[in-house]
């Protein structure tokens, strides 16, 4: 009776493991905020916003699509383990 409550942990734990994994890969570190460079216009294209969101933005849509595959592989798997009362007894 136990198992649908193991399933939904296991959902859970997976999601918030991959969201704690992703997250030091969203922030530089701490000496590298700014890129030093000669040319003006790298410098202009790193201080614009949309540049600024592109590897988060990337990071979040591959974090989102690994997600999905384990859960549709863990909800796959969970025919043999997961036991579901019919309520008739």
């Amino acid at each position: 009776m136990c198992t649908p409550v193991i399933l939904f942990n296991l959902v859970m734990g997976l999601i918030y493991g991959f969201q704690n994994f992703t997250l030091p890969w969203l922030r530089p570190p701490a000496g590298r905020t700014r890129r030093l460079s000669s040319t003006p216009s790298s410098s202009t294209a790193m201080r614009s916003p949309i540049c600024a969101w592109a590897r988060p933005s990337a990071l979040a849509w591959i974090l989102f699509v690994v997600v999905v595959f384990f859960t549709i592989l863990l909800f796959r798997t969970s025919a043999r383990w997961v036991y579901y009362s019919s309520g008739d007894e």
